[in-house]
């Protein structure tokens, strides 16, 4: 069933339903008595269009900022799709027997230099992007997701992909999602201020009301900055 989603996922979502077929003999079951239900799931994913913030210099943002947080999209599902059924903590709160993956992006402020000096200087920063492997078995292990740069977003107990749900378009890459670092250098003129902008992407793992956050992950998404700026 599994193999029939591919890593580009599907707008059903297979169900594991615990059900069971009574008979009063030892003979196997005929194949045709086995049944998975599909969830239909569908697709609402946002796009993030929103243009860098402008720096001004009554403006000058901080280091950690984040700005137009947006949900790009989310899956809700039954907790035992994403941990075991006698998960205890999903248990104690059966209440809420639902839970929500979602992903959220910003621009995030990398970093602000500002020169009011009379000579330009350079700086040197260190972004990291993706998903590191402490990141990935802890979002395995908490909400029973995994994210990684070869099949993207699925769960992790059953290998099903949730990328149809998390993804524009099916011919999506995810090397957003692959760990590497990349240096940045910054020349800052005198009298001048300028910032680094970045995406941010977090992945939230929440019981489906979203009162109670289970996980979430920040990833450096991309090698997509922007350097804003502006004369003091």
């Amino acid at each position: 069933m599994t193999d029939n989603l591919g890593v580009d996922g599907s707008d059903k979502i297979p169900i594991v339903a615990d059900t069971f077929c009574a008979q009063q003999n030892y003979s196997r079951p005929g194949s045709n008595a086995a049944r998975v239900l599909l969830l239909p799931v569908g697709k609402t994913y946002n796009s993030f269009d929103v243009a860098a913030p402008k720096v001004t210099p009554d403006k000058i943002p901080m280091k950690g900022q984040q700005y137009d947080l947006t949900e790009q999209a989310k899956v809700t599902l039954p907790f035992h799709c994403f941990l075991q059924p006698t998960d205890q903590s999903s248990l104690d709160n059966i209440r809420e027997p639902f839970l929500t993956v979602s992903r959220l992006i910003a621009w995030y402020v990398e970093g602000v230099w500002v020169n009011d000096t009379n000579g330009a200087f350079t700086r040197e920063t260190v972004l990291k992007y993706g998903v590191s492997q402490t990141q990935h078995e802890s979002m395995a292990s908490s909400v029973g997701v995994e994210v990684s740069a070869s099949y993207g977003i699925e769960l992790a107990s059953t290998s099903i992909s949730l990328n149809y749900q998390s993804t524009q378009s099916s011919s999506a890459s995810f090397t957003e999602y692959s760990e590497k670092k990349v240096t940045e250098t910054i020349n800052v003129p005198p009298h001048n201020a300028t910032v680094l902008f970045s995406k941010n992407v977090w992945m939230k793992g929440a019981r489906a009301t979203g009162a109670v956050v289970i996980h979430s992950m920040e990833i450096g998404a991309n090698d997509e900055v922007y350097y804003g700026g502006c004369e003091l």
